[in-house]
């Protein structure tokens, strides 16, 4: 990467997102009983290490991951996603991170 012009800080931040991409794929959901999608326990970890590297707050990504959040004029509600819904929500934030540093490095 140094070879096509990128900075060692540049070189970091991109294996940075790269590794919270994948960490953020090793997190895994229960279903409640409401029939809604909760974060593992065992998967904070992961979480929380993908946080770090985005050096974001945690619950900012936890809530990223395991909320629908919907805008109306004047309000904004926040409800859990279901079990169907919390993986393609995982996946999105993965791939919408992969694509953003795909775009920068290409």
């Amino acid at each position: 990467m140094r070879g096509i012009g990128f900075t060692e800080p540049e070189i970091e931040q991109i294996w940075d997102i790269l590794i919270s991409v994948l960490l953020i794929g090793n997190v895994e959901y229960e279903k409640n009983e409401s029939d809604e999608a909760e974060i593992k326990s065992e998967s904070m970890t992961h979480l929380e290490r993908a946080a770090q590297y985005l050096q974001i707050e945690s619950e900012t990504l936890k809530r990223a991951i395991s909320k629908k959040i919907v805008k109306y004029p004047g309000e904004v509600l926040e409800s859990p996603l279901k079990m169907h819904e919390a993986n393609p929500a995982r996946d999105a934030i993965s791939r919408l991170l992969f694509s953003r540093i795909f775009d920068y490095v290409v």
